[in-house]
């Protein structure tokens, strides 16, 4: 899902969404041509109640998958409950160590950071074509979220 360059995936870079009795957006380079007011966009038609339950949908989700990411962080600190080589053993393989290498845990952060990434793009998306401006909100939100993720020892309390 996302580039080599920690980016969404650029199949979505053409994709675009136009809310059916709006006017189409004409595409770049042929203002106002025939094409574009038949075409009008590479992607999905949505009538506009479509649109607001899809755009209400994804943000309940990138809400949850917020909630997750702060689980996945603490997930990703775990230690073996023993010192006994099995216990250490099975904890190397849930946990990266300081050699770099990432393991089950790092994965599954990672995952979730890169729907969070996607289902953002996606609902950016669908607010232009509804024509709300929200990409500040949605930044300003992962802005808020990253910063109340502090390490467990260490909050505002303690």
């Amino acid at each position: 899902m996302t580039h080599a360059y920690g980016q969404v995936n650029p199949w979505l870079t053409d994709v675009g969404f136009t809310i059916a009795g709006d006017s189409p957006p004409a595409p770049p380079g042929s203002p106002g041509s025939f094409a574009a007011n038949i075409f009008p966009t590479q992607g999905f038609i949505l009538d506009r109640g479509e649109a607001e339950a899809m755009v209400e949908k994804v943000d309940n989700i990138i809400r949850d998958l917020e909630d997750l990411r702060g689980q996945a962080g603490i997930l990703k600190k775990v230690t073996p409950p023993a010192e006994d080589p099995a216990s250490v053993a099975y904890n190397a393989g849930l946990v990266s160590t300081d050699s770099g290498a990432m393991y089950a845990f790092d994965c599954g952060a990672d995952h979730i950071e890169v729907e969070i990434q996607y289902l953002t793009e996606l609902s950016n998306r669908l607010n232009a074509a509804l024509g709300r401006t929200v990409t500040q909100n949605h930044e300003a939100a992962v802005d808020i979220s990253k910063a109340g993720q502090g390490s467990v020892e260490t909050g505002a309390a303690g």
